[in-house]
């Protein structure tokens, strides 16, 4: 058992791999304006010179900049658009958010978010909630809190159908087919999985959703993909189809495959901001609990070499924008009408304690910043930004780096989920 078990792990590990505002003032032109905690989104108009200087301070330092934004924002309309550009889940006026508790205190902080909202579920210090965006300001304020933000995307890895190139079938030809393993598939979502079984899956799978926003099916087919890879290369072990859209969810997740006594879990799901990338942090806990309940986690890695920058914080003009290369302020990226723009950056302070604080920017082909991350890092926060964006044209984008009160030039990594960066670095990527 331990030697067909070991020879299908193997395969799948190698298939793994396979698969402050005011300080800064670009010279940027734009129409009639609407402003939210330190972002500009332009409206239609005639052009005025607008210095970036005329920013707004930050606001609540307990939510993110996004969450922020919705509590500013008293119209509807511009709360509808900013939940369609930012991919939003907004009911009416309830939103679905992380709440990041200080250690020990969830307990007590589940009764006062169930006071003003529904708490969907909970792993360890963190929850799950939908509230109304009038109670945000009320739940960040909470005592215990540290944070409240928006579920953070994660970034689903490149598959391939190259069990050829793995040599799987050799491994099969020699008896090696996954018999009496489980094999769990951790992912987004499995759509259209049900037509695929007894053809390109197994006539019998197990499946279960812990995906708050739908069913294990979800809202990719990302996952069923990787089944029918892993398939291919075991075709008699038992599968565990198994979704979640958030961290949290991933973590009850996790618990649940560690209850079945699973021996396998591939996922091929990457979280550029879900940690230092040290080896800790929440994700690397849910990884080492597996691995210590005997389970080998097989983990997809280094699909993102053209789609991940590293560097330090560069800055000869003193603008308070960093200089990807040369003068050069903006990293571009060449988008499609109505594609996803997801964009990430961390950088080396300590989790928990950084008092850098930089933001994350995102210009339009005009040099309009469109969407920008702007959470506040005063000394007791995690180092990361990360934004969403659903774009209007197709085109050029182009991301960039402010320091809106950092007294350190730190390494940064930024990750583009889904788009080429102009300036790419391969080195350290990982995801």
């Amino acid at each position: 058992m331990r030697k067909i078990a070991f020879g299908i792990m193997a395969l799948i590990l190698a298939l793994s791999m396979l698969v402050p505002a005011s300080s800064y003032s670009p010279n940027i032109s734009t129409g009639d304006i609407f402003r939210f905690d330190g972002q500009v989104f332009a409206d239609e108009g005639d052009s005025d010179g607008i210095s970036l200087a005329e920013l707004p301070a930050k606001e609540n330092p307990k939510l993110d900049s996004q969450l922020n934004q919705m509590v500013a924002s008293q119209n509807q309309r511009q709360m509808a658009v900013m939940a369609q550009e930012n991919s939003f889940e907004l009911v009416e006026d309830n939103i679905r958010v992380i709440v990041e508790c200080l250690p020990g205190q969830v307990s007590s902080i589940v009764q006062a978010a169930s006071d003003l909202g529904i708490v969907e579920t909970s792993h360890r210090d963190s929850l799950q909630v939908v509230v109304p965006v009038s109670r945000l300001t009320a739940l960040a304020d909470t005592p215990g809190i540290q944070l409240v933000r928006m579920p953070m995307q994660p970034m689903f890895s490149a598959t391939s159908e190259g069990t050829d190139v793995i040599g799987s079938t050799t491994w099969n030809a020699a008896g090696y087919t996954g018999e009496g393993v489980k094999v769990a598939i951790l992912d987004g979502g499995f759509t259209g999985y049900a037509d695929l079984l007894g053809t390109d899956l197994p006539s019998l799978v197990t499946t279960q959703s812990f995906y708050a926003g739908g069913d294990i099916e979800g809202d990719t087919v990302h996952g069923t993909a990787c089944a029918e890879i892993l398939y291919d290369i075991a075709p008699d072990a038992e599968f565990y189809l198994v979704n979640f859209g958030t961290r949290v969810e991933m973590g009850n997740a996790v618990d649940w495959l560690i209850a079945q006594g699973v021996d396998v879990i591939s996922c091929s799901v990457g979280w550029p901001i879900g940690g230092p990338g040290d080896g800790t942090g929440p994700i690397c806990e849910m990884v080492d609990a597996a691995h210590a309940a005997g389970i080998v986690w097989a983990q997809a890695i280094g699909n993102s070499a053209e789609r991940h920058w590293q560097g330090s914080f560069v800055d000869t003009d003193g603008d308070k924008l960093h200089q990807f290369s040369g003068t050069d302020e903006t990293n571009t990226i060449s988008v499609n009408y109505e594609s996803p723009i997801v964009v990430a950056l961390k950088w080396d302070d300590t989790w928990g304690t950084s008092s850098n604080d930089y933001d994350l920017l995102l210009f339009d082909n005009n040099g309009v910043i469109v969407a920008a991350s702007t959470a506040t890092q005063d000394g007791d926060d995690d180092p990361w930004e990360g934004l969403y964006y659903e774009a209007t044209y197709s085109g050029d984008y182009s991301i960039g780096i402010g320091n809106f009160e950092a007294q350190e030039a730190v390494n940064f990594h930024l990750y583009s989920y889904y788009h080429d960066l102009e300036y790419a670095v391969a080195a350290g990527s990982y995801a």
